[in-house]
């Protein structure tokens, strides 16, 4: 069984910009995608936001649009609606941005986990559809024994 997950902008950032201390499994989970290992799940806003941090830091236009290229190799976009935006308004998180994106994921029946380095944000969700850390969902998927 493959395992598929929603990715944060987070999780691209850390990898792409070395940050610590989530660098290594990002980067990990993101190797994952690549050798289709796992599913790998975001949105456009989460993919633009990337952008304009990787900016931020200095990236030229072509390394962003060269990263961008390889990303949406191994990721796919999942659309957010009006619904997400509507959803997201009722719900008791305190970042609206957050709770977008999480309606958005959870449109998606494939997704078992949403990985963020920022899940104290993430503090009202459903269980069923759990929101971890990077290392978390490293632990996770070695001791479930997903593979392709």
């Amino acid at each position: 069984m493959i395992c598929s997950i929603f990715a944060d902008s987070n999780l691209f950032l850390d990898a792409y910009l070395n940050r610590s201390p989530h660098y290594g499994d990002c980067n990990t989970i993101l190797q994952l995608g690549i050798d289709k290992e796992i599913k790998i799940y975001t949105s456009s806003s989460c993919l633009l936001t990337v952008m304009y941090f990787l900016k931020k830091d200095g990236l030229t236009k072509p390394d962003i649009i060269k990263i961008m290229t390889a990303t949406l190799r191994f990721c796919k976009i999942i659309c957010t609606t009006e619904d997400h935006f509507t959803e997201a308004f009722t719900t008791a998180f305190t970042d609206l941005e957050d709770a977008v994106q999480y309606h958005t994921a959870l449109q998606e029946n494939d997704i078992d986990y949403f990985i963020t380095s920022n899940i104290k944000d993430f503090k009202k969700t459903v269980s069923s559809f759990p929101v971890v850390t990077p290392k978390q969902f490293m632990i996770l998927y070695k001791k479930k024994g997903y593979s392709s």
